[in-house]
């Protein structure tokens, strides 16, 4: 009988376990410019792991298998008009399911429509067993014990290789407008601040070279309601889209960039090159020194120094040997 491929990465995985040998966890490795190039003594190759398992539109609920590209995952979605909210960055115009989940990246629209964690309801994974375990369900309010599926959204693969992931999804908006005006950073980011607690459909705010832009995805009367700054003129939805797979010219090469997760009110300097998520999220030619998490492109915070204590102990229950990307989480790293 032919194993499947869930099986056979759990075979994979037990092999390496005997043998001693590092693996390095690898969809379609699209995120290495932006968190670093994985090493290890060999790789587990996770795209042979793909398809829809199940979906239904009517209960908002999806589970695909993990190396399932997410231009599948979008193509499937859009033919009932429904969509991931937070939006998912195609980073290098590519990606899966797996690799998504384990970056833990959200798009521009994260500050109204939560973060990708939010929406993932429940994963089946491989640990440094070679156990398949699976924690969650496909209902939201599944959330009895640890919730160990949204702890492994954003662990880059330290916890495990992931098989399959279920994700609530939403109707995609009625209405989208977009809107640009030429303004400083300091007076866009204190208008981005106060209209952003307003009670508007925004799916965007950002400013970038010089201009402030402004997405709203709602229902049409809620768009057509929205007051805008005066001199706002109509802007290519284009924009969105490159700004969430850090596809703009700023991005280009990634040389010097740090990526700076901050509280909204941080102040903006000649340093800051673009400034997403309403003010909480920055890219800079630097770091930036104030409360939050800053990391230079390239590079994975988990990666940085020594993890905490609990996550720790957290590695060690769930891959003792340090199979999985083994240079992360590391109790021993230089602080």
């Amino acid at each position: 009988m032919t194993s499947s491929p869930a099986q056979r990465v759990a075979e994979q995985v037990l092999a390496a376990r005997a043998s001693g040998t590092t693996l390095a966890i690898r969809g379609h490795a699209s995120k290495r410019a932006l968190l670093g190039e994985r090493r290890a003594d060999a790789v587990l190759d996770m795209r042979a792991c793909s398809g829809v398992l199940s979906y239904r539109p009517d209960e908002l609920v999806i589970t695909v298998r993990a190396g399932t590209p997410l231009k599948e995952l979008e193509a499937v979605l859009a033919e009932r008009r429904q969509h991931i909210a937070p939006g998912i960055p195609l980073l290098e115009g590519q990606g899966t399911v797996g690799g998504a989940v384990a970056a833990g990246l959200s798009g521009p629209s994260r500050p109204w429509r939560g973060s990708l964690r939010d929406v993932v309801l429940g994963v089946e994974m491989v640990n440094g067993l070679g156990e398949r375990l699976r924690f969650g369900g496909e209902v939201f309010k599944n959330v009895a014990g640890f919730d160990v599926a949204r702890l492994v959204t954003g662990s880059e693969g330290a916890f495990g290789a992931l098989l399959s992931v279920s994700l609530r999804v939403a109707p995609v908006p009625e209405c989208t407008r977009c809107l640009v005006v030429e303004m400083p950073a300091t007076p866009a980011l204190t208008w981005m601040r106060r209209r952003a607690a307003e009670p508007h459909p925004f799916g965007g705010l950002c400013w970038l070279e010089g201009r402030l832009h402004c997405r709203l995805d709602g229902a049409a009367q809620a768009v057509a309601d929205f007051t805008g700054e005066p001199g706002m003129v109509e802007e290519d939805p284009a924009f969105w889209t490159q700004l969430r797979d850090a596809a703009l010219p700023f991005h280009a090469g990634w040389s010097g960039l740090w990526r700076c997760a901050v509280p909204p009110a941080t102040p903006t300097d000649e340093q800051t090159v673009c400034i997403d998520w309403a003010g909480a999220l920055r890219w800079r030619r630097g770091s930036i020194n104030t409360v939050g998490e800053s990391c230079p492109v390239g590079s994975s915070p988990l990666a940085l120094g020594a993890c905490d204590g609990l996550l720790s102990r957290l590695k060690a229950a769930f891959d003792p040997d340090h199979l999985f990307n083994p240079e992360l989480m590391r109790a021993d790293a230089p602080a």
